[in-house]
């Protein structure tokens, strides 16, 4: 149980052969701008989770069951976080190889519906800063290498995504 004060640390390990571009394995693609970004405990306490507000710039990949639109929010989750308890006790979770977006930074993130009535879960993505491109996760193994990208142009880079979306 995570409680104040509670540091956890897990390794988070890419599944073989798992892709840089996660196209195939996401409900939609996205590159959108974090409007607001926070920590939660999970319903039973047991974890924490980290939920961001992304204002959509563009549908990179549309999701067939829940359509996106430029301008509009949506509400996305990533496992790990910091909670402040009213104590001004502090717990930690996170899970090694997974980035955080950054408020007021703009990603291209690869999401999946999480349920019916729940929010998107980011799979992965990658930062847009200063016309470059970062990636959001390290690599756990030698399977996956999305530093592939790092310092790639943005225009190129998204035409990268377009084209593998567009296969």
């Amino acid at each position: 149980m995570v409680g104040p004060g509670v540091k956890g640390s897990f390794i988070y390990h890419w599944p073989p052969g798992f892709p840089e571009l996660p196209v195939a394995q996401s409900d939609a693609v996205i590159l959108g701008t974090v409007a607001e970004a926070r920590a939660e405990l999970t319903e039973d306490e047991s974890g924490v989770y980290s939920e961001f507000t992304i204002n959509i710039d563009e549908v990179l990949k549309d999701d067939s069951q829940q359509p996106l639109s430029p301008g509009n929010s949506i509400v996305v989750d990533r496992p790990g976080g910091r909670v402040k308890y009213d104590t001004g006790h502090i717990s930690l979770f996170w899970l090694a190889g997974f980035g955080m977006p950054g408020k007021g930074g703009q990603y291209v993130l690869f999401i999946e519906r999480g349920g019916p009535d729940e929010d998107y879960r980011i799979i992965t993505g990658y930062e847009i800063r200063q016309g470059r491109v970062y990636p959001l996760d390290k690599s756990t193994s030698s399977d996956t290498n999305f530093d592939i990208y790092t310092g790639s142009e943005e225009a190129s880079f998204l035409n990268k995504v377009r084209n593998t979306v567009a296969q």
